[in-house]
């Protein structure tokens, strides 16, 4: 694909990408772990970087929150926090398929799909990749845009 094509299927793809996203855990599947009791998906292009911050509940009450940036180019950028991963990369693989891909010691860490359907109200993300213990595992999250 051409220089071109990237950057037309870049632009269209961010667009359709960003908002808030909210969790459908009655259609989700996780091999590894459960899906939250209810999570919120907050896609937000600033500049070169798409922002993305997760909220979610687990089914015991516990809360939490992440925040990663990524620069969506395909190159392996310096990940904020090392003890988790050395390096991430993000890519546009279509006008709706983003892709990011985490590195530990020159090995994956952890491949995320997301990927929006064709009317752009639902988001499946598809994560692979294994534990700490070396456990690999696949899991299929499925999202539907919050009207903000």
């Amino acid at each position: 694909m051409g220089q071109g094509a990237t950057e037309k299927a870049t632009t269209g793809s961010v667009e359709a990408f960003c908002g808030t996203w909210a969790l459908l855990p009655e259609k989700s599947w996780y091999q590894f772990g459960a899906p939250a009791q209810q999570a919120k998906y907050r896609i937000k292009q600033e500049g070169k970087q798409l922002k993305i911050g997760v909220e979610w509940t687990e089914m015991d009450g516990q809360t939490f929150r992440a925040t990663n940036y990524f620069i969506p180019d395909g190159q392996q950028y310096p990940y904020d926090n090392p003890d988790i991963a050395d390096t991430v990369s993000a890519s546009f693989t279509g006008e709706r398929t983003l892709e990011t891909t985490s590195f530990k010691n020159g090995e994956v860490l952890l491949f995320a799909r997301r990927e929006l359907s064709e009317d752009g109200r639902h988001m499946t993300i598809t994560q692979s990749g294994r534990t700490p213990k070396g456990t690999t595992f696949s899991n299929i999250s499925i999202y539907k845009k919050h009207q903000e």
